[in-house]
C-alpha cells in the first residue's frame, strides 16, 4: 500500500463527514476506491474515535467467488451422477442376476437327466451361463470365459453349464502351519435352454493347491475356475 498515496487523500477528505467516511468503509466497493481511499477512511474516522463499523463483503471478492460457487456445484452435480450410475448399475445387475437364476432354475430338473447321459461330446448352442450351484450364483468361471460366449438373460439360446460341489482329495499339509492341500474334483453339467433339454456332463480337475504360500491358519483348494473356462472356450460350436 501507497503510504504517500494515503496521507494525500486523507488530506482531501479531512472535511468529509463521518457518515460519508463510514459509507465509503463499509461498501468496500474496490471497482470504486482503492485500498489506499479505503486505509485513509478508516484512519481518519479512528483518530476521529469512531468505532470502525464491519465490511459488506467487496464487489471484487464476489466476482472472484462466482467461478468457485460454480465449480461446487458442478462437482455436486458430478458426484450425484456418479451416485446415481452405481446404484443403475447395481439395480441392473441384481435383476441380472436374478434373471439368470430364474434361467437356471428352469433347467434345474435336469440334474439327474445329465447325469445319466453322462461324459460326452459336448457342443455349444448359443451362449454360455457358467453356474455355481453350491453358491447359487455366477461362477468364477463365467468371467474366464471368452466375451463372446458369456450370456445374458437377453439372449435367446443358452447353453447352461451347472458347477456342482466339489470333491475335495487330500494332496498334504504345509510343513509349518500344518493345514491341508485339496484337489477338486468338480462335475459340470450341461443344459440347453430355452429347450431345458439334458446335453450331459464333463467333470473337471483343479490346479494343484499351492505348493508353498504365506503362513495361514485355513485350507488351501486348488483352483478349478480357469480349468472349466479353459474347457468351455474349446468346445465346439453350433450353428
Amino acid at each position: 500500500m501507497n503510504k504517500k498515496l494515503v496521507e494525500d487523500i486523507r488530506r482531501n477528505w479531512a472535511d468529509k463527514s463521518n457518515d460519508e467516511l463510514i459509507q465509503i468503509w463499509k461498501e468496500n466497493d474496490h471497482e470504486k476506491w482503492s485500498e489506499s481511499a479505503l486505509e485513509a477512511a478508516k484512519q481518519i474516522l479512528t483518530e476521529r474515535g469512531i468505532a470502525i463499523p464491519s465490511q459488506h463483503p467487496s464487489k471484487q471478492a464476489k466476482t472472484q467467488a462466482a467461478p468457485w460457487s460454480k465449480m461446487k456445484k458442478l462437482k455436486v452435480i458430478a458426484v450425484i451422477t456418479i451416485i446415481a450410475g452405481l446404484i443403475l448399475w447395481g439395480e441392473l445387475s441384481r435383476v441380472e442376476t436374478e434373471r439368470q437364476k430364474e434361467i437356471v432354475n428352469s433347467v434345474r430338473p435336469l440334474i439327474h437327466e445329465c447325469k445319466n447321459v453322462g461324459d460326452i461330446s459336448i457342443s455349444i448352442l448359443g451362449k454360455c451361463l457358467v453356474w455355481d450351484m453350491t453358491k447359487n450364483s455366477r461362477s468364477d468361471a463365467h468371467a474366464k470365459l471368452s466375451r463372446e460366449l458369456r450370456a445374458s438373460s437377453s439372449d435367446n439360446q443358452i447353453t447352461v453349464f451347472m458347477v456342482m460341489p466339489e470333491r475335495n482329495v487330500l494332496v498334504g499339509h504345509y510343513s509349518i502351519s500344518g493345514e491341508p492341500g485339496y484337489r477338486q474334483y468338480v462335475d459340470v453339467l450341461v443344459a440347453y435352454w430355452p429347450e431345458k433339454r439334458a446335453v450331459g456332463m464333463h467333470s473337471v480337475v483343479s490346479k494343484e493347491p499351492a505348493s508353498s504360500r504365506p503362513v495361514q491358519d485355513v485350507p488351501e483348494y486348488g483352483d478349478s475356475s480357469e480349468k472349466i473356462a479353459r474347457w468351455i472356450n474349446s468346445l465346439p460350436r453350433m450353428k
